[in-house]
């Protein structure tokens, strides 16, 4: 990367030395639609040396009305790349990784190597994913989101802050919006098969037609998401643990403050709260795991997670021995963390 002394003068009058930090950071932006798009222009011209964009939809016209980084000749094409070029373009002298495909399915490295991670998503399932590498990994997660004139950031320090399922505030009985690309999937797998071991038992809700949306609400979510990302990597001011309402069609800004909660079946784990050593036989599944394990914690409804994945229930435990595995159940008060050992 070459030298630009001169492209960051005025911003080196706020942070003077410290924009070497900005240079040497890696930022990793899930989602570069709408919210996306606009912070990782704000952090491309800022001089964040390394961005890593992730994202497996495909540019639409009706994308073209708020998600800066794409033109009518974008159409059809994969958002990641569309978005590099431009970006590139921008400041040639920061590096771009580009990956297009699922969060879920991108390398874990790319996660790793990141300072903070970026969410721009636009559905609860994708943002609960990466809440859960943010805590695994020790990252710093922003998260934003937007939908009509209404919008929200919040900023989850793994230890320190709330994270999204210390307080889930997304109700669970409302209708979630389809997605806003051909090539994206109906937002319903994590409320069937997820949402009762955090909220009970509950009805699905059933998808909807894509949300109302405008650039001005990108604009303003967007550049809030880069200002909170910019503050962390160079250590400016105090990050609150809380969330952040924007109401735009009255011009209201709402803060509340979230005490992070030592039981969170997600952050909960940097605690320890529980831990434990249970001799197994290699040779048993998942499933009968959860057997013992329902009897000896007095529940009917568990599920076993390793770093953070859900173990299927077919699973044989012999390459989980002198590991430890995690235990969450809505019948539990704390998580539960076991360090499985050989029987004998």
């Amino acid at each position: 990367m070459s030298e630009t002394p001169d492209r960051y003068d005025r911003q080196k009058r706020l942070w003077g030395k410290k924009q070497e930090l900005l240079r040497n950071a890696t930022v990793l932006i899930a989602g570069v639609g709408a919210t996306g798009s606009f912070a990782a222009v704000d952090l491309a011209l800022a001089g964040v040396g390394n961005l890593i964009l992730i994202d497996f939809d495909t540019v639409e016209v009706s994308n073209l009305n708020r998600q800066l980084l794409f033109l009518e000749k974008d159409i059809g094409r994969p958002k990641v790349y569309a978005a590099a070029e431009k970006l590139k373009k921008l400041n040639p002298d920061i590096s771009i990784e580009t990956f297009f495909g699922r969060i879920e399915d991108a390398p874990l490295e790319y996660y790793e190597k990141s300072n903070v991670i970026l969410s721009g998503l636009d559905n609860y399932e994708g943002r609960i994913w990466l809440n859960n590498i943010a805590v695994n990994y020790r990252k710093v997660l922003v998260d934003g989101g937007m939908d009509g004139l209404f919008g929200y950031i919040q900023v989850i320090i793994p230890g320190k802050t709330a994270c999204l399922l210390c307080y889930p505030l997304i109700p669970v009985n409302i209708p979630i919006p389809k997605p806003c690309s051909p090539a994206g999937r109906e937002r319903m797998s994590y409320f069937q098969l997820k949402a009762k071991d955090i909220f009970g038992k509950l009805t699905p809700p059933q998808p909807q037609e894509p949300s109302p949306a405008v650039s001005t609400m990108a604009t303003i979510i967007g550049g809030l998401m880069a200002n909170e990302t910019l503050r962390v990597l160079l250590n400016i001011g105090n990050i609150k643990s809380g969330i952040l309402f924007i109401y735009a069609h009255s011009l209201d800004f709402v803060w509340i403050d979230l005490n992070r909660r030592p039981d969170c079946p997600v952050c909960g784990i940097i605690d320890k709260i529980q831990e434990f050593e249970l001799p197994i036989e290699p040779e048993i599944t998942i499933k009968e795991l959860k057997k013992i394990l329902c009897e000896k914690f007095s529940t009917k409804d568990i599920e076993v997670i390793y770093g953070t994945h859900i173990l299927d229930d077919s699973k044989k435990l012999d390459d989980l021995i002198n590991k430890e595995i995690g235990v969450i159940s809505k019948d539990l008060r704390f998580p539960i963390y076991i360090k499985l050992i050989k029987k004998g």
